[in-house]
Parts: C-alpha cells; sequence; structure tokens
C-alpha cells in the first residue's frame, strides 16, 4: 500500500468510525444490528478530501486513489490470530460519488478490523499524523507500534527481526511457501525504513516521546525499540535564543555593555529586548569571540572588549548567519508542520464529536415522536422497523437481538423514513454543533497549555 492509498484508507477509517458513532451509538451495538451483511455508509467528498490532509485542488487526484484502493486486497486471518491458513479480502468492496457525497461499502471482516471489534490491543492510526507529518508508509506504522508501547507504560520492547518487520509492515513475497523480504539485508532495513522512521518520530515536537533503537548479534537477531520524554522547543525561536542571549549576557556580567551599545545605536532605551534575530544571533556570534579570547582580556576592560567585538564583527557574521538562516527555514517548516497538524487533529476531534452530539439530538427527537404516539401506532412502527430488519439483514433478526439494537434500527427506521423530519429543529441542531465545536477546541487550548507548563 503507497503512502496516498494509507491516507486514504485511513480516511475510510474515521469516517466509519464517526458514522457508527452517530448512528449506532456505539460499535457493540452497531455490530449486534450489521452481523454478516455489507455496510454502505455515506460522507461528504469535501469532508474526506480533508480527513485524507489532501486540499481542494487534488479531489480529482484522491479520486483516482478511491479507485485504487477498490483494488487493494490485504491479507487476512493470520499472525496471532491464525497461523495455519491465509486469506485475502479487498479493503473496500465498493465506491461511488455523486453529488458531492462519496459511498463506501464494506464487508463485515473488514468493518469488524476497522472497528477494532475484536478486542484487540490496537490503536488507531492517528490519522491527522499520519496524513498530515509523514509521506512515507513505514513511520506511521513504526509511530503505531511504539505510541502502543508508550501508552502501555513500557519504555522498552523486545522484537525479533520478522517481528518488527511484519509490524511496520514491511513488504514481501511469498516463495516457495516462504516469505521473502524486500529488503533482505538489514543494514538496507535499517537504512530504508527503521533509521528513517526513528527521525521521523524524533523531529516531530507534537509526540510526546523519542524512540532509540538498539540491535543486538552479527547478523542482527534482536532489536530493542526504546521510549522516553520528549523535551519540547520553547513556541517562538526568536524568544528562545533571546532568552539564551540574555541569560548568557547576565552570567559573564555583560547586559548593561549590550543595553549601552543597542541603546546608542537605535536612540532609545531597552533596545536589548527588541533586537531581531539576526541581531540577537549576532549577539551570540560576538560573545563567542569574547569567550575566545576572555583570558587575555585586561581586567576592567571587559565591557569595553564587547563593544569593540559589535562594532567590528558584522561583515565576518554574514556567512554564519547564512548557515544559521538555512537552519531556522528548517525548523519554521517544521514549526510549520506541526501547527498543520495540530489543525487536522483538532478538526478531526471536531467530526467526532459532532457525530456524537448529532446522534444524542436525533435519538431525542425520535423518542419525544415515539412517545407520541398511541401504543398500537408505535407496535405498527415497531413491527414495520423489525420487517425491515428483518428483509435486509436475515442474520440479525430484530427479535433475537439486544434491547439497544432494537432502539437503534427502530431510530434509523424512523429517521430514514422521513416521519420526524417536521421535528428535527435544525437551528437548535446547529447551535448544538456549534456549541460541541466550541468545547473541543477549548478542550485542545488546554490541553495545549498543560503541555506548556509540563514543559
Amino acid at each position: 500500500m503507497t503512502a496516498t492509498m494509507l491516507k486514504c484508507f485511513n480516511a475510510i477509517q474515521v469516517s466509519l468510525q464517526n458514522f457508527v458513532v452517530e448512528h449506532y451509538t456505539c460499535v457493540d451495538t452497531a455490530e449486534d444490528v450489521l452481523g454478516e451483511s455489507v455496510l454502505e455508509f455515506e460522507v461528504p467528498w469535501v469532508e474526506f478530501c480533508q480527513t485524507m490532509g489532501w486540499k481542494s485542488t487534488n479531489r480529482d487526484s484522491a479520486k483516482k486513489t478511491v479507485k485504487t484502493l477498490r483494488q487493494v486486497q490485504v491479507e487476512w486471518g493470520l499472525g496471532e490470530y491464525d497461523t495455519g491458513s491465509a486469506g485475502y479480502l479487498h479493503i473496500i468492496s465498493g465506491a461511488k460519488i455523486d453529488n458531492g457525497v462519496l459511498s463506501v461499502r464494506i464487508d463485515p471482516l473488514v468493518r469488524r478490523e476497522l472497528l477494532n471489534l475484536r478486542g484487540l490491543a490496537s490503536i488507531a492510526y492517528d490519522v491527522s499524523l499520519i496524513n498530515s507529518a509523514w509521506s512515507d508508509k513505514y513511520t506511521p506504522r513504526f509511530y503505531e507500534l511504539c505510541l502502543r508501547n508508550w501508552r502501555d507504560g513500557k519504555n522498552s520492547t523486545r522484537y525479533s527481526v520478522d517481528g518488527i518487520r511484519e509490524a511496520v509492515d514491511c513488504p514481501y513475497e511469498i516463495v516457495n511457501g516462504e516469505k521473502v523480504w524486500a529488503n533482505a539485508e538489514f543494514r538496507d532495513f535499517n537504512k530504508r525504513v527503521l533509521a528513517k522512521a526513528v527521525k521521523n518520530i524524533n523531529e516531530s515536537n507534537f509526540i510526546d516521546f523519542d524512540v532509540q533503537v538498539k540491535t543486538i548479534g552479527k547478523p542482527v537477531h534482536t532489536i530493542f525499540v526504546g521510549l522516553s520524554l520528549k523535551d519540547s522547543l520553547d513556541n517562538t525561536l526568536n524568544e528562545r535564543v533571546a532568552k539564551q542571549v540574555l541569560n548568557q549576557l547576565l552570567e559573564l556580567g555583560l547586559k548593561q555593555a549590550a543595553e549601552n551599545f543597542f541603546d546608542k545605536k537605535y536612540g532609545h532605551s531597552n533596545s536589548l529586548h527588541k533586537l531581531s534575530s539576526k541581531e540577537y544571533h549576532y549577539v551570540q556570534y560576538c560573545l563567542e569571540k569574547y569567550i575566545e579570547k576572555i583570558g587575555t582580556i585586561r581586567p576592567g576592560n571587559e565591557s569595553r572588549y564587547l563593544t569593540t567585538c559589535l562594532e567590528r564583527n558584522e561583515e565576518g557574521f554574514e556567512p554564519v548567519w547564512a548557515k544559521i538562516q538555512d537552519s531556522l527555514e528548517q525548523e519554521l517548516k517544521k514549526q510549520k508542520q506541526e501547527k498543520i497538524v495540530y489543525e487536522q487533529q483538532l478538526n478531526e476531534a471536531k467530526k467526532a464529536k459532532r457525530a456524537e452530539v448529532k446522534g444524542a439530538y436525533n435519538a431525542s427527537v425520535v423518542a419525544e415522536y415515539m412517545d407520541e404516539l398511541s401504543e398500537s401506532a408505535r407496535q405498527s412502527l415497531i413491527e414495520r422497523a423489525a420487517k425491515a430488519q428483518n428483509k435486509s439483514n436475515p442474520s440479525r433478526l430484530y427479535d433475537r437481538l439486544p434491547q439497544a439494537a432494537k432502539n437503534a434500527i427502530v431510530r434509523q427506521y424512523v429517521l430514514n423514513s422521513g416521519l420526524v423530519d417536521d421535528m428535527i429543529d435544525q437551528a437548535r441542531l446547529k447551535r448544538l454543533l456549534k456549541n460541541a465545536d466550541a468545547a473541543v477546541e477549548q478542550d485542545f487550548k488546554v490541553n495545549q497549555q498543560r503541555l506548556t507548563v509540563n514543559h
């Protein structure tokens, strides 16, 4: 699966999970209702592209990706569940785009896997990270492996070489009944897959942990993956270098000399606290020169020596500044990417909360409608819903289902039949969804503030 198809796959997974929450409240109820039936669900095409991390200009390419994903087969029923057999299933059994809406058909086995119904100690990919942060397909798989360990409190985990290759979906072929890996030698796998994934994770400041990998044996037979809490950078690059420079000036007793120099240069007081990024780096450059000569400076002449450095080294600083600028540009790109990631995380959290709120509102409207019916009318409605369920899904006969599943069937029947269209207060629903968005935004702000304080 290519990185682009992985984005599409993840968008389908998230859209499916939101659909289930809105229509069935929870995964267990959805399973009770759906059983072995094929599920077709819908999602606005623009919203689906956003979840993929694609801009509007890429929607035609996204359509091609959905079409390609329709052809992809995955190996099913292996690993810890059934080592003696193998099966292959299409990830999606059908898809169409009509009037700005994407409809996706998913077979029951795939649906259960995507909803994590089998009780896996599994973590759905953090879609916003995968779709916005990393272009390769191995980093997100390795990240998921590390994230599972991190959340389970496992700071050091041991893997076999084949085990970790399987975990990150390093491709292989079956030759004469045996697996033949695409990257046969460990050093190739390490360079092309593992080392790259570790570097990507460690350079991503929006992740809580750093990763260290240690190998055992020649040839390598065991890999230890270690995790440790990541140090975070200050939010503003200029604030960071300013803090470093001011602290260093204080430690050397040279703050007054620097203040006098820049106050004279700009003709007003407090200039030292209002310098540009280049100027703070220039002061840092001059301090390095000062420290190199500190043993030869006559006592009492320290301030004058720094002032002379500040006056005479601007030309020599230019090539140094060019290199610093390159480094700053890379870091600014990283911070820009982190902002994109944050915004997409926020948007996906809003979608999930909206699905929950909309489902709860629809349930309240249907409950109000049912309460207004006479007992005979209510029973007649339930019988019609049960008949529709039994016809569409004989594997899940209405009378044999738990009460929560029966309620979901009746609720969806009422909604799909348009019986409560006049009762749905669109203005109120809009307010509820707006309040849900605001609550999610507030939670994100609080979490960001907590992370800032902790670091």
